[in-house]
């Protein structure tokens, strides 16, 4: 048994994550709420909250709560934790 969700809600989390980057690229009042890319200094806050997590697989650099992978997605400020660690970052 796998450590990670089902490979559907994966694929759900996956549609999600694209669909607040569309609405990103496509809604210039989302744009001007969001940042798409976090500075690096919120890149390694969030990387480390997830280290401390135990749903983090540090192997894989992925989280087992949704099945992410954590260097992409800790950098896009579209994108918030699924446990409510971190959130997307607002402008």
């Amino acid at each position: 048994m796998s450590d990670y969700p089902s490979l559907s809600k994966q694929l759900n989390n996956l549609r999600q994550s694209f669909h607040h980057n569309i609405t990103y690229l496509t809604n210039k009042a989302y744009r001007e709420k969001v940042s798409i890319m976090v500075s690096e200094e919120d890149f390694e806050k969030r990387m480390s909250i997830c280290k401390k997590c135990d749903r983090y697989d540090e192997s894989q650099s992925r989280c087992m709560e949704c099945g992410c992978f954590m260097l992409l997605k800790a950098r896009l400020g579209t994108e918030s934790c699924p446990l409510y660690k971190w959130n997307e970052i607002t402008n």
